[in-house]
């Protein structure tokens, strides 16, 4: 007699609107319609966007599954083809062979070697920026976009921007920013041909920054024997030592600083602003932060030197946890496959969330907390989360490239920064906006105090 097997199903589909599905409450009620998925209906579902069915996966092993096991069956698809418009087909929105031979090329680039070079430029901008007004509320989204920029800048290019350029250059960014991210959280979108105001202030933003790009690059080929001092000196002397020690044409050297200009500062700008506000809310943690950076004697000799470092780290890594920027990774099903034993069809986009796998009660007790201790090996609230339920630059073997880049960056700020000043703010309840990224619902506003003044005040008040 032969043996019958159920077929298998594919996830539960949640019911919406019977033309939009669930289209308006996701536009309304942004990240936390995800959330409310999740809470609701368990780890794997299928929901609708107009006639667009999506995949939501959201264990753990899950998360290892599509993007680590699975990594041909679930590609970077036509969901990615927004961001192609701003960014070609630089190491972010590549895919196949070409994204191999260039994942090949830039890793070498993001070793120590490549970061310690790095490193001068970060910690220039850093300490730069790291003196701002004091006793006044500042916009600190807008100065953490401002700071992220200008470390990209000089890392890629040698030098700082000048006040009028770096403006322009945020204002570049942000207007392809803003399109983009619009036109990736669409269903449908006008073609980029009709004359829409905002095409037209994207084709001259676009433009803006790829004339920066070309002029240094074209100044750059006359010294091209010189030693790497920044990244474009890295990408113009990269070779593919597999495949005849080829170098990146002048096309592709432009997508991969486009790639890292701006998705590297926008993302590594957001998980800032959270930091900062987080810390404004927790004085104790600030401490601890300075403490450490006093007994390292804020130093940080190279690139490796994050490991002296881990209470700070272990308070990035808290502030990611709570506020991953890439807070959901969409991916298109190349074939007919599987995900925790659920059938997925072919050419359906599929999607798991760092930011709700991180905030998961059962893998993070107290999971909507802000406690740095959980990320500190030893100590006793150590937790020990699942493997793959902490994914802040993805996983497998396309995470982020620019990972230990965008650590550096952060870290190299905050041990300048607590040297003289502390944060607070009066703000308490800002929440999530997610598109792309993972944005606040409004700006994040800082104080920042001077802690050798917060200290004399202190004395006098005692001497009273």
């Amino acid at each position: 007699m032969k043996l019958t097997t159920s077929p298998i199903i594919e996830p539960p589909l949640i019911k919406g609107n019977f033309f939009l599905g669930h289209l308006i409450d996701a536009k309304k009620e942004g990240v936390y319609f995800y959330t409310r998925m999740s809470k609701d209906h368990g780890d794997a579902l299928r929901i609708k966007f107009g006639h667009q069915t999506v995949y939501l996966f959201f264990n753990p092993e899950h998360n290892k599954e599509v993007l680590v096991d699975k990594p041909d069956q679930f590609i970077k698809g036509a969901q990615y083809e927004p961001l192609r418009l701003l960014l070609g087909n630089g190491l972010l929105t590549s895919t196949g062979q070409n994204w191999s031979k260039q994942r090949r090329m830039l890793s070498p680039l993001f070793g120590k070697e490549g970061m310690d070079i790095l490193l001068t430029h970060i910690d220039r901008i850093s300490e730069k920026y790291s003196t701002p007004k004091i006793n006044e509320e500042i916009n600190w989204t807008k100065y953490m976009f401002e700071y992220t920029l200008e470390v990209a800048f000089a890392s890629f290019f040698g030098a700082s921007s000048s006040p009028d350029q770096k403006e322009e250059l945020l204002k570049a960014s942000s207007a392809c920013i803003r399109l983009i991210s619009k036109r990736m959280s669409n269903v449908i979108n006008p073609p980029m041909y009709f004359p829409l105001k905002e095409h037209r202030q994207f084709r001259k933003s676009f433009l803006y920054l790829k004339n920066t790009v070309e002029e240094i690059y074209n100044s750059r080929l006359k010294i091209s024997d010189s030693p790497a001092n920044d990244m474009l000196d890295l990408l113009m002397k990269a070779q593919d030592t597999e495949g005849g020690n080829k170098k990146l044409t002048r096309d592709e050297v432009w997508d991969q600083i486009l790639s890292f200009l701006i998705a590297g500062h926008e993302t590594t700008a957001l998980t800032m602003s959270w930091f900062f506000y987080l810390l404004a809310q927790n004085p104790e943690i600030q401490e601890k932060i300075a403490e450490e950076c006093v007994k390292n004697n804020f130093q940080f000799e190279n690139s490796l030197a994050l490991s002296q470092y881990t209470y700070l780290m272990a308070t990035i890594n808290e502030t990611m946890r709570l506020y991953p920027s890439g807070w959901i990774l969409a991916r298109s099903a190349a074939e007919e496959a599987t995900v925790g034993g659920f059938r997925v069809k072919k050419g359906s986009t599929v999607a798991v969330s760092p930011l709700i796998t991180q905030r998961d009660p059962r893998w993070w007790s107290n999971p909507d907390e802000f406690i740095p201790e959980r990320f500190l090996e030893g100590h006793a609230l150590f937790h020990q989360a699942p493997k793959n339920a902490f994914i802040p630059f993805s996983i497998g073997r396309r995470n982020c490239i620019g990972s230990r880049f965008a650590l550096l960056e952060i870290a190299m700020f905050a041990i300048h920064f607590f040297k003289n000043n502390r944060v607070s703010t009066t703000q308490t309840n800002v929440k999530m906006k997610g598109f792309v990224t993972l944005k606040s619902d409004k700006h994040i506003q800082i104080k920042v105090s001077n802690k050798n003044l917060q200290a004399n005040q202190f004395c006098n008040s005692l001497q009273r």
